[in-house]
């Protein structure tokens, strides 16, 4: 499996090179990322331009794989160690290596021990994630490279154990959100809309959704903490906020908006001498939770109705919203005729396809939602 995740690796690198879509992490970060796997390069290690014309003449010098990378991944799937997860604009994650099982509030955690090989979208930024299943995946290399970035100072075995304690929680509180969305549909739409979008906009409400979720998000989570070792709560707490402050992690522009958004959020329960009062936290959680998730469907609905009023072209040809999802509807029906349409699989695969059809078929309403979803989310915290 290590030797097939590798040749996947290639293939999914010179897809890059020659499309010049390094996914929304960038070609600086994706190849500074795939120069310290190749290279085997400790996580305490800074990668220098010299390793980086290293991983250039590594990939000059190798040979592209024959097998194609569907083939590969359908051999991959279900197989032991192994983990595949979709990303934007196509290109999945794939890492191989030895795994812990954990389950915690009836949620199933995997944590990849070690990456013996993985795919080039596989950045460190991306330190943990949540499959469709729901099961939770954590990768220990990604909190080991941001300790020896941040924090190599302090006691390495305490901050990566809390690092991790702190991302599962906020990874369950995900789920939780999936799980019990009061608006299922639009939920769908958006997550499938964020995938295509560049600023991120829908993705940053859903990430401060999951930390103020009252029964499971991060701050509650914390308060709670707090109410038998403060000094715990507030050093996990102020650590969790360095992490996410994106102007000392320029390789993660991605979180500019979940950034402003979250301490936009936190800063009224910080006071001027350090102090944070967790019990407020918990009691405004359920408040600013809803107001989130109110502000959340609202940007959806948006982007919604320019949806519906779009004019999409498709070969020379146009037609509107309603012929096109017309169409979409009719296609899943012939392929998949036991799937009932309500179902979540099919608002997936349904609104995945608009979503697509928008950006390369109608671009300036698709450029209309980027534009009209950042100017609403601004109004959060300018």
């Amino acid at each position: 499996m290590k030797e097939k995740v590798k040749q996947l690796a290639l293939l999914q690198y010179f897809s890059m090179l020659e499309s010049g879509n390094f996914s929304e992490a960038g070609k600086d970060r994706v190849r500074i990322d795939f120069a310290r796997h190749l290279l085997q390069l400790p996580a305490s290690y800074q990668v220098s331009t010299l390793d980086l014309d290293s991983l250039d003449k590594l990939i000059g010098e190798a040979e592209k794989p024959v097998e194609e990378t569907k083939v590969i991944l359908a051999e991959l799937r279900e197989k032991e160690n192994v983990i595949i997860a979709s990303r934007k604009e196509g290109f999945p994650i794939v890492i191989f290596g030895p795994q812990t099982i954990i389950e915690k509030d009836a949620h199933k955690i995997i944590i990849i021990e070690k990456e013996l090989a993985r795919t080039p979208t596989a950045i460190l930024a991306i330190a943990a994630f949540t499959q469709q299943d729901g099961t939770i995946i954590v990768r220990r290399e990604a909190f080991e490279h941001i300790f020896y970035r941040k924090w190599a100072k302090l006691d390495k075995e305490q901050i990566i154990k809390e690092m991790i304690e702190i991302t599962i929680t906020h990874e369950i509180s995900h789920a939780v959100i999936a799980e019990n969305n009061k608006n299922k549909n639009l939920y769908i739409l958006g997550k499938m809309l964020d995938a295509y979008l560049s600023n991120n906009s829908l993705d940053a409400l859903n990430e401060v959704l999951a930390e103020w979720e009252p029964t499971h998000g991060t701050l509650p989570y914390l308060a709670k903490i707090a109410q038998t070792d403060y000094p715990k709560a507030k050093r996990m707490l102020f650590r969790y906020l360095a992490d996410a402050n994106f102007k000392q992690n320029g390789d993660q522009a991605f979180m500019v908006n979940y950034a402003k958004l979250f301490f936009a959020s936190i800063k009224p329960y910080v006071t001027n001498n350090r102090e944070i009062d967790f019990a407020k936290i918990l009691a405004d959680a359920p408040v600013i939770f809803e107001q989130f998730q109110n502000k959340s469907e609202q940007l959806v609905q948006i982007a919604k109705e320019i949806m519906e009023g779009a004019t999409f072209k498709l070969g020379g040809l146009s037609t509107d919203f309603e012929t096109l999802a017309s169409v979409q509807h009719k296609k899943f029906q012939e392929q998949n005729p036991a799937v009932d349409p309500n179902s979540d699989y099919y608002q997936r695969y349904f609104w995945s396809n608009l979503a697509k059809y928008l950006k390369t078929c109608a671009p300036d309403h698709f450029e209309k939602i980027n534009n009209q979803l950042q100017t609403e989310l601004e109004s959060c915290y300018n």
